[in-house]
């Protein structure tokens, strides 16, 4: 029998994150599920895991579009799980290289909203 720190738990979109929160601290990751690449409330739910500590895996699964990846990046998601037909339109190759040029990149609200290095 798997040990709680190996429990994956999956949401959808429709689902709020308070209904696992008890769960948070003992499982090792939470899976996202995209039903569609047009549904974004999988981004505002991975948001929601950061934003309360959630220190296990945030995962994305089903139908993601690798354009998307930086957003999901940006909300807490460093994982996917694929389905069979969007990782056959968009081969490993195509995911590698965009994580490739995000860890290279600032966001474009960084670019226009400098930090400040002195208070005043």
């Amino acid at each position: 029998m798997a040990g709680l720190a190996e429990i994956v738990i999956g949401i959808h979109g429709d689902d709020t994150v308070e209904t696992v929160r008890s769960w948070l601290p003992h499982i090792a990751a939470v899976e996202i599920y995209f039903d569609t690449a047009h549904d974004g409330r999988g981004f505002s739910l991975a948001r929601r895991l950061t934003e309360m500590g959630f220190q296990g895996e945030i995962r994305a699964a089903g139908a993601l579009h690798v354009d998307q990846f930086p957003h999901a990046i940006q909300c807490g998601i460093y994982a996917l799980n694929l389905s069979r037909q969007a990782a056959l339109r968009m081969p490993e190759q195509y995911w590698i290289d965009t994580a490739a040029t995000i860890a290279t990149e600032q966001s474009y609200q960084s670019r226009l909203m400098p930090i400040s290095k002195s208070a005043s």
